[in-house]
């Protein structure tokens, strides 16, 4: 008698299980995050941990970006014709299918950390400018976000509001350091 075999080829998960797990990971998240606040005394402390969460994301979001960017111009050097916005935002969009979740709790971790600084009832309440810088760090948050992940133009403008978006970032980053180095 012959032994006969199989071959089992590993496709990886479909886009389902794949957005299933991500589910899953969204709420460790979102849970790590609320226990790592709740955990933290103080205002100052909390929104220095925000702040360092805003900065975090938004380099990942960057990083994603000229990543796409790098293989934006690769796919135009290859095809030996200028790869259109809608398309590479077609590709954006296949990744962030299974990301989706992910994406979200990293942006409800932030919502949830200004509300928590914003309301916060404390003896010892945060500089006013911190909260400004804040909603200023927020809104560049959303702005990185859309600059990334909806492409527009061609890989030479996206790749120039990538390293614009970098740079406002690092300036309302800085300028909340700036802030709490003075107190």
């Amino acid at each position: 008698m012959g032994l006969i075999g199989c071959i089992k080829i590993e496709t990886g998960a479909t886009i389902e299980e794949a957005t299933e797990s991500n589910e899953v990971r969204a709420k460790q998240i979102r849970s790590q995050w609320a226990d790592r606040l709740s955990r933290v005394n103080g205002d100052r402390e909390r929104a220095i941990i925000l702040k360092e969460h805003i900065d975090s994301v938004s380099a990942v979001y960057i990083r994603y970006g000229l990543n796409v960017a790098d293989e934006w111009r690769k796919g135009n050097m290859g095809r030996g014709q200028v790869i259109e916005a809608s398309e590479m935002r077609l590709v954006v969009d296949a990744w962030v299918k299974t990301q989706r979740p992910i994406l979200m709790a990293y942006e409800d971790n932030m919502e949830y950390g200004i509300r928590l600084v914003r309301d916060s009832k404390s003896s010892e309440p945060l500089p006013l400018q911190a909260y400004s810088l804040l909603d200023s760090m927020a809104n560049q948050y959303y702005n990185t976000y859309s600059a990334v992940f909806y492409p527009n133009n061609n890989v030479e403008t996206y790749e120039e509001e990538l390293l614009k978006a970098r740079e406002r970032h690092r300036g309302f980053s800085d300028r909340f350091n700036g802030l709490f180095r003075k107190y």
